[in-house]
């Protein structure tokens, strides 16, 4: 289920201070009774967007990664670069492709 921009709530009281107090490793956003986890980016990659994969030569944009990206087999492996400067178009001077599940067709 999709839910649009606006609708989530951030958590507060004591399930905050569970996740602050490091009791998980990701914070539940709450939304019309639901709750789910939001997937956090990489502790090592929190300031970066882009995420190349060395043994595919793919970036993927962290902001929009699926679950077809298959990122926590890529971070397992320590196969991934972040580039300097945070951009697409580094990547692309690097030989890295865009990631179909993750980066949009039009990204530039």
């Amino acid at each position: 289920m999709l839910v649009p921009p606006g609708a989530v709530e951030r958590p507060t009281g004591c399930i905050q201070r569970f996740f602050d107090e490091g009791g998980a490793s990701r914070a539940p956003f709450i939304t019309s009774g639901l709750t789910s986890l939001a997937v956090a980016r990489p502790t090592r990659f929190e300031e970066h967007r882009w995420l190349g994969d060395k043994r595919s030569m793919r970036v993927h944009d962290l902001d929009n990664v699926t679950d077809a990206c298959l990122l926590d087999d890529l971070l397992a492996s320590e196969q991934f670069m972040s580039f300097g400067p945070d951009t697409l178009a580094e990547a692309r001077n690097r030989g890295y492709r865009p990631c179909p599940h993750c980066v949009a067709p039009d990204a530039g």
